[in-house]
């Protein structure tokens, strides 16, 4: 029977081959003290951005595990210049600004690093039929229903997603078409400015009732969200429960203080300021 010495020493050497890459900083020195925490030191966590081809070989792994973005708006100019020139996915890509399907960009990141070239079990929108998901796009924008696409047929294409994921990419499918929907509407109507409204989104209460322009999504310092890579508009981020409130009229004003996006930054302004520069006409 091996000593515990002689364990450690067998898991050191299994941990020695499994590698981490997280692009926020802060996370990856997270994971690495959650690792030394429980006497896995061994495990290489880097910080890097995955969609960059320098930090691993071609084919040197047997499994991948991973939990990638979805729907990033502008993300390709991002990219390093020579990783991004490596992609066959570049020449499918017509419009850098509004291009966002970074998950596809992910899963030929995926297939460059899997030794066996299988990435068939990935759970991703992509193993579901482009006239479902049209039906599902249909169904979120025409109704108020919070289950417009149930659970239930999100685990009809991705049977190994548990109920808690199904939910979550349920809303997020939902969210996603109302928004766009809702974002072409205000800006056909002349509107310039929407108000962010969180409700029950306790990740994004600190967004709530923040006056945001309708043609510039959120920069991810503002939104402080660590699932997206790359800014959004409220509603689009995985775990997002987020909607707009297109500013129409004076009576639109939130509470004061009244506080915009602009610049970069998050600025207050008075309540004669928000009518002069968000209300349409005025």
């Amino acid at each position: 029977m091996p000593n515990d010495e002689q364990k450690q020493e067998r898991l050191d050497e299994l941990f020695s081959h499994i590698y981490g890459i997280e692009k926020e900083y802060r996370l990856s020195k997270v994971a690495k003290v959650a690792a030394a925490m429980f006497s896995q030191e061994k495990i290489n966590i880097t910080y890097a951005d995955a969609l960059d081809f320098a930090k691993f070989s071609h084919k040197d792994f047997d499994l991948l595990i991973s939990n990638p973005p979805y729907s990033v708006k502008g993300f390709a100019k991002t990219i390093n210049k020579s990783a991004y020139a490596k992609f066959e996915l570049k020449d499918k890509v017509s419009d850098l600004d509004s291009f966002n399907a970074i998950e596809c960009f992910f899963i030929e990141r995926a297939n460059s690093l899997l030794a066996s070239n299988e990435i068939s079990k990935m759970g991703i929108l992509m193993a579901i039929p482009r006239p479902v998901i049209k039906d599902w796009a249909i169904r979120s924008i025409s109704s108020d229903d919070r289950n417009a696409v149930s659970v239930d047929e999100i685990r009809q294409y991705l049977p190994r997603m548990t109920k808690m994921d199904a939910y979550y990419l349920a809303s997020s499918i939902q969210n996603t078409c109302r928004v766009y929907w809702d974002l072409k509407d205000a800006i056909n109507a002349g509107c310039t400015h929407y108000i962010w409204k969180a409700g029950t989104d306790a990740q994004h209460r600190h967004m709530n009732n923040i006056v945001c322009p309708l043609d510039e999504p959120i920069p991810e310092y503002i939104v402080k969200d660590a699932s997206m890579h790359g800014p959004i508009y409220a509603g689009e981020g995985y775990h997002c429960l987020c909607w707009i409130a297109p500013v129409i009229s004076d009576s639109d004003a939130p509470p004061s203080p009244i506080r915009i996006y602009e610049n970069g930054v998050i600025k207050k302004i008075s309540k004669r300021e928000f009518v002069r520069r968000c209300v349409p006409n005025k």
